[in-house]
């Protein structure tokens, strides 16, 4: 079927974004408004290493003023799972 009007019907998703270091300075104003990363490093690439980033980004958007929006989570997830390398 045809997308309602005024919807696209191929929007561009987070997941579209071939160069996710385009959402470093999300990352950064969103995760370090509560902690830095360099204190919680270890933890998120435990997180990455199971599988389960986007179990801790969605976890981290429930938190009390967080200010992490749905939109927001999707791409810190896609910056996280690019960027973040579990082995290190």
């Amino acid at each position: 079927g045809e997308p309602p009007p005024g919807v696209a019907a191929t929007a561009p998703t987070a997941t579209a974004v071939a160069d996710v270091s385009a959402y470093e300075p999300l990352f950064k104003k969103k995760c370090n408004a509560c902690h830095t990363y360099k204190s919680v490093e270890g933890k998120v690439k435990n997180y990455v290493r199971q599988n389960r980033t986007e179990y801790l980004i969605n976890w981290m958007q429930k938190m009390p003023n967080s200010g992490i929006t749905k939109d927001d989570a999707s791409k810190i997830i896609d910056y996280v799972k690019g960027t973040i390398k579990a082995s290190s």
